[in-house]
C-alpha cells in the first residue's frame, strides 16, 4: 500500500507540474481529484486492516 501511495504521489506531483507549466487547469483538477481519492483509499485500507485485527482478537495498546 505504501508503494502505491508513493507512486500515486509522484503521479499527482507530475500532473500538477504539467498543469502549471502547460497552463492546463484540467490537469490540475485531475491531480487534485486523484489526491482526494488517494486519501479515501488510505482511510479505507486502514479501516479494513483494523477490522481484521479485531476479528482475530488482537487488541491494541489503547484497549488495555
Amino acid at each position: 500500500m505504501m508503494a502505491t501511495q508513493l507512486i500515486g504521489t509522484g503521479g499527482i506531483a507530475a500532473l500538477l507540474l504539467l498543469g502549471t507549466v502547460a497552463g492546463s487547469p484540467a490537469a490540475i483538477d485531475v491531480a487534485l481529484t486523484l489526491a482526494l481519492l488517494a486519501t479515501f483509499a488510505s482511510i479505507a485500507f486502514v479501516k479494513k486492516g483494523l477490522s481484521r485485527f479485531e476479528a482475530d482478537g488482537i487488541t491494541s495498546a489503547e484497549d488495555k
